[in-house]
């Protein structure tokens, strides 16, 4: 690939993207302003239950919480949004010459754009919270690629098999709710029973949020670093494979 192909395709992907960011706000009285409301609001939510009425106390427990569903919601917009995008869109990238994967990419980077919102926002919420930011910027950079690779690997995954079946949305949102409570964000991975860690371990999203947690605000060492590398780059280029074995084959049965 030429570099001027690579740099053709880099502004494809962000004009898409920067598109479907404005498009999902567009026409909404209070537009971007949803991007804020959703995770403070499930902050209120799960914050009243778990700290009020079941007790749990932990360091900045409010800021923690904020922090798992931002990651969250990141993971979850990304998901969601490249399933319909692409089934909005495929007909249009079938009569041109670029390849497919360029639009879950570029879903991921609108949904960055929101992550990166909400998270000036907990960056300010956290001065407020008097929580001492002095975190190592490489660490966190490094993380948020890794969050980047990981919800774009699922999105790999999860279009073709949302293009194929069309009960995979609704299952999907099963799967989520499911994996929202299996996923430590309205509590910590020290409150799990050792026996069902393992379990934990496995889900690079717990990892993530972990991870996340540990650098920005405990000011902990980070935990199982290089094996979620690895386990998040083999879901990366496994999930690209399967898109690309399937992906053609899948759009000519719509």
């Amino acid at each position: 690939m030429k570099i001027s192909d690579l740099k053709y395709f880099i502004n494809l992907i962000l004009t898409l993207g920067w598109f479907d960011f404005k498009l999902k706000y567009s026409g909404s009285i209070l537009g971007i302003l949803w991007s804020l409301l959703k995770p403070f609001s499930m902050l209120i939510i799960l914050y009243l239950v778990f700290a009020n009425f079941l007790k749990i106390q932990t360091n900045y427990y409010h800021l923690q919480l904020l922090l798992g569903i931002i990651i969250w919601n990141f993971f979850v917009d990304t998901t969601r949004d490249s399933m319909s995008n692409f089934k909005a869109k495929s007909s249009i990238l079938l009569n041109t010459t670029l390849p497919l994967f360029i639009l879950p990419i570029s879903t991921l980077y609108h949904s960055l754009i929101t992550f990166l919102i909400n998270f000036a926002v907990f960056f300010i919420f956290s001065i407020f919270s008097h929580l001492p930011l002095n975190f190592n910027i490489f660490y966190f950079l490094l993380l948020l690629v890794l969050l980047c690779l990981f919800n774009l690997g699922i999105s790999f995954f999860t279009i073709p098999l949302y293009l194929r079946f069309s009960d995979f949305s609704h299952l999907w949102d099963i799967f989520l709710q499911l994996l929202f409570w299996l996923t430590p964000i309205p509590y910590t991975l020290a409150s799990i029973p050792e026996k069902y860690l393992i379990f934990y371990n496995l889900n690079p999203l717990a990892q993530l949020i972990t991870s996340f947690r540990h650098l920005i605000i405990l000011n902990q060492p980070i935990e199982n670093f290089v094996f979620n590398i690895i386990f998040i780059f083999l879901i990366l280029v496994i999930g690209f494979l399967t898109f690309q074995k399937y992906i053609k084959k899948v759009i000519e049965l719509i």
